[in-house]
């Protein structure tokens, strides 16, 4: 096994145990060289099911199995409009080459999709792959480490896809590779409407569009053109 992830799965998520599992195996399934890969999990401290689970020998087992390695974190309740935090959370405590934000009604369709970041691991920018039930939007970005080294954190604010999306298109840093990724969200394919897809609220929309906000990004933007130039040379 190696003794460094090459990426690390970032997943918060709630009451959603089952789901959780068959996602990640999907992840790990396709990928060339699952002990490679690193599973972070994220759930709330008042979320008895995921405590419960994430703690024990069946999940610790599954993750085994594929040689595999994996962070289980107990956070306060953030909620749905905090998802930001789960994922800032989740990219400090890893240790990945690579980042992926991820979601646990998510399933990698594409074999070998490890195989296709690896021929690009040098690359300084966001990588994407296709979300067939979204083919217009980057959902599911890859970030470098160096991205964490820079800024302290995966997102300086909510929607944390296009936070990510925004700033390496602004700065001309983004590659797609062919993997192809299935969103099985109740409002694109009616599956999962359960309590948590239920329950979820999103009022940072209009935090993201604030003015510091927009300020916020434009520094990001500026701050990586300059990483990536020294990269370079």
């Amino acid at each position: 096994m190696n003794s460094t992830p090459f990426v690390s799965v970032l997943l918060p998520t709630r009451k959603r145990t089952a789901m959780v599992e068959k996602s990640i195996k999907s992840v790990l399934d396709l990928s060339s060289d699952p002990s490679r890969i690193q599973i972070s999990i994220a759930y709330d401290e008042d979320d008895a099911e995921s405590i419960e689970y994430f703690n024990s020998h069946q999940w610790g087992n599954f993750i085994s199995f594929y040689n595999a390695t994996q962070v289980s974190i107990q956070c306060p309740q953030w909620g749905y409009d905090g998802l930001h935090n789960y994922y800032n959370l989740m990219a400090e405590k890893t240790q990945g080459k690579w980042l992926l934000a991820w979601n646990d009604d998510a399933y990698m369709l594409t074999q070998d999709w490890d195989q296709q970041l690896q021929e690009v691991q040098d690359f300084q920018g966001m990588v994407h792959m296709e979300c067939t039930t979204f083919p217009k939007l980057t959902l599911f970005p890859l970030i470098p480490r160096t991205w964490v080294d820079l800024f302290g954190c995966i997102t300086g604010g909510p929607h944390i896809d296009s936070w990510i999306q925004e700033i390496n298109r602004a700065s001309r840093t983004v590659k797609k590779i062919n993997a192809l990724i299935l969103h099985d969200r109740f409002s694109e394919t009616g599956n999962n409407n359960d309590e948590t897809f239920k329950n979820r609220t999103w009022g940072g929309r209009s935090l993201y569009h604030a003015e510091e906000m927009k300020a916020l990004r434009q520094n990001w933007v500026q701050q990586w053109v300059a990483h990536c130039t020294t990269y370079k040379s």
